[in-house]
């Protein structure tokens, strides 16, 4: 009788350990897990973004009202027909946390840059286009023609 006592009490025990086990995974997980996502603007030059787009004129829009509205551009290239070529950067960073403490923390951190473009003659703009830094094609162009 004495072994069945030793054996009855040694399998309560091993069923409290279990469920003891459980009920405290589930309160670390439940308890304990977190996610928190952060945007960040780093740099912006175009705050208006495609508004402002909406607003140019290509071959009307004087190169003096683009840069009184959203400043001195980044760079300033030439390109071989002799316009001047203005670049703008919006440069946003996200920031994703997901915390399992006291198993697991991950951060993901990603950068999209947006480069606003315009070509520049005559102090004129005769064209615009959006680059995303990533490689995707242009957004938003609009070029025209300028005579020889």
């Amino acid at each position: 009788m004495n072994s069945q006592n030793n054996k009855s009490l040694s399998q309560k025990l091993t069923q409290w350990c279990r469920t003891y086990v459980a009920i405290a995974t589930l309160s670390l997980i439940s308890g304990c897990a977190s996610y928190h996502s952060a945007n960040t603007l780093i740099r912006t030059q175009n705050p208006e973004g495609a508004d402002l787009l909406q607003q140019i004129h290509p071959g009307n829009t004087h190169a003096g009202w683009l840069r009184a509205k959203i400043g001195q551009p980044s760079s300033i290239t030439h390109n071989e027909a002799g316009s001047e070529l203005w670049r703008y950067d919006n440069i946003q960073s996200r920031t994703k946390h997901f915390k399992l403490i006291p198993l697991l923390k991950v951060t993901l951190k990603s950068e999209q840059a947006i480069q606003y473009w315009f070509e520049i003659a005559n102090d004129r703009v005769i064209g615009y286009w959006t680059h995303i830094a990533d490689g995707s094609t242009p957004a938003i162009a609009s070029v025209i023609d300028t005579p020889d």
